[in-house]
């Protein structure tokens, strides 16, 4: 396999059909063979690494020799887009002394007759709506970053 020829045309039309952009444009693989009748070596040098992408994520991509193989080092370099951060934050109310003594007597003076019903889940819920309104008119939640 050699993209540097046409050796390689099914994997060209692949990546052009694709959209696909390969990144590696350097020789990816060195090889010396000496041939001892001619007393003389020969050197080749072929592209046969890839990195595809079809978009721009791919920042930069170089090839670096490697002493110790004849297939070189491949590195590259992504751009990710930044992530996007959420402000945390809970909710919560700001309650003083004051606050809480209006609250209080808020719902000391609640009737709670008014309330009754025959059905018990009718009756908690009647409690409920009325004790947060009265908290949310005194100490209305916030968001609190």
């Amino acid at each position: 396999m050699n993209l540097l020829n046409e050796t390689n045309k099914n994997l060209k039309d692949f990546i052009i059909s694709n959209g696909l952009v390969n990144y590696v444009t350097e020789t990816t693989r060195t090889m010396t063979k000496f041939y001892q009748n001619a007393c003389e070596s020969k050197t080749t040098s072929t592209l046969i690494d890839v990195v595809l992408h079809n978009g721009t994520l791919v920042k930069d991509c170089k090839v670096f020799k490697c002493s110790f193989s004849d297939h070189d080092l491949i590195s590259i370099k992504l751009t990710f887009p930044p992530k996007k951060k959420n402000r945390l934050f809970i909710t919560g109310r700001k309650l003083n002394e004051a606050s809480l003594s209006t609250i209080t007597y808020e719902i000391n003076k609640l009737n709670l007759k008014n309330m009754y019903s025959e059905i018990i889940e009718q009756m908690w819920q009647r409690f409920k709506t009325s004790i947060s309104q009265i908290t949310d008119k005194y100490a209305p939640e916030t968001k609190i970053y």
